[in-house]
């Protein structure tokens, strides 16, 4: 199949909530290229691309197709962050299905601060999303070896309904 162009991003920015159609448009790319299993697609964000991945992933099967992505591997954000505070309950009530989650956070980021990231997390296990934390010394920019011991192994068994 014939590749349409490259796919813009946001290196070097944050990404916005409204970029639901780029990531759209990089899984869509990547299946013409390879196959990808249906019921394997990941979605993984640092920051404000974390808050991206909550969003595709947490959102009722109308948007997105959410009910087909296998979980979402977080560093240095919160669902909270997209959503607000106040809806997180509603959001895991209305979320496709109890999607799988591995979220690593850092002690001392001011972005995303760990006392709302545990809530985050409070909320998540009483909704019985399984969830797998991690929390890790630093600041908000720091990322060590976070993907490659943590998050990554994570995903290796999980699977979309």
């Amino acid at each position: 199949m014939e590749r349409r162009g490259p796919l813009t991003g946001r290196d070097g920015q944050c990404w916005n909530l409204s970029d639901t159609t780029l990531v759209d448009a990089a899984i869509t790319d990547v299946r013409s290229c390879f196959y990808v299993h249906q019921k394997e697609i990941v979605l993984a964000g640092f920051s404000s691309g974390g808050g991206l991945a909550y969003k595709l992933a947490t959102a009722p099967i109308s948007a997105n197709h959410a009910a087909t992505f296998a979980g979402v591997l977080i560093e240095n954000s919160s669902l909270s962050s997209v959503v607000g505070a106040g809806n997180v309950d509603a959001t895991l009530n209305a979320a496709a299905w109890k999607l799988n989650i591995a979220h690593t956070a850092r002690i001392g980021d001011d972005n995303y601060p760990l006392a709302s990231v545990e809530a985050d997390w409070a909320k998540m296990t009483t909704h019985a999303f399984p969830l797998q934390t991690r929390e890790v010394p630093g600041e908000h920019g720091e990322v060590a070896t976070d993907w490659d011991v943590f998050l990554l192994p994570k995903m290796a068994h999980w699977a979309a309904p």
